[in-house]
């Protein structure tokens, strides 16, 4: 099984985790074992940390512990930052990283939050499971159902489309990191 297999596969299984109201913890003591391994604190958003999970967690699965090591360099508790970060790796030159405008398997999938036309240092993040042309299917944690709402409480399934366009309020489409 190649690692973007294992980061799909992955992230499906988490389908369905919730949280305990108010970022105050998680109803599966094990998800929240998880989640913590990772850096995840009581109070913070987490959807972030549930990428960071997924991708990690399937790297070591597959004996590919300094690959998990780096990923978690890179990473960091915000989605618009870990995109900056990124970027910047991709820039330096690592070659292990893509950014891309379009989605593959087990990419992640980052946006960036604006509030009256002004771009906002949140956003939201998760994992590309699915793709049919323009439209991809996403599992992303700290969520809901409703594709246009980044906050909620459980990792659940989202269904997209590309979209670059900007909206001058809600969550707008970065990109796409891609693992090589």
């Amino acid at each position: 099984m190649t690692l973007q297999d294992t980061i799909v596969a992955t992230a499906l299984k988490y389908i369905g985790e919730e949280e305990i109201e108010g970022n105050k913890g998680f109803k599966n003591p094990d998800f929240e074992k998880l989640m913590k391994s990772v850096g995840w604190a009581t109070g913070e958003a987490w959807c972030a940390y549930a990428a960071e999970a997924f991708w990690t967690t399937s790297a070591r699965k597959l004996g590919m512990g300094e690959f998990a090591e780096e990923i978690s360099r890179i990473f960091s508790a915000g989605a618009v930052h870990t995109w900056k970060n990124f970027n910047a790796e991709v820039e330096r030159g690592n070659k292990r990283f893509m950014c891309l405008d379009t989605p593959q398997p087990s990419d992640l999938v980052i946006f960036q939050k604006y509030k009256n036309g002004e771009k906002h240092w949140t956003g939201h993040m998760g994992i590309v499971v699915d793709i049919d042309g323009e439209k991809y299917t996403t599992v992303e944690g700290n969520t809901t159902r409703n594709p246009q709402e980044r906050d909620g409480i459980a990792v659940a399934k989202k269904h997209r489309t590309i979209d670059f366009t900007t909206k001058p309020n809600g969550l707008n489409l970065l990109g796409f990191v891609h693992i090589v």
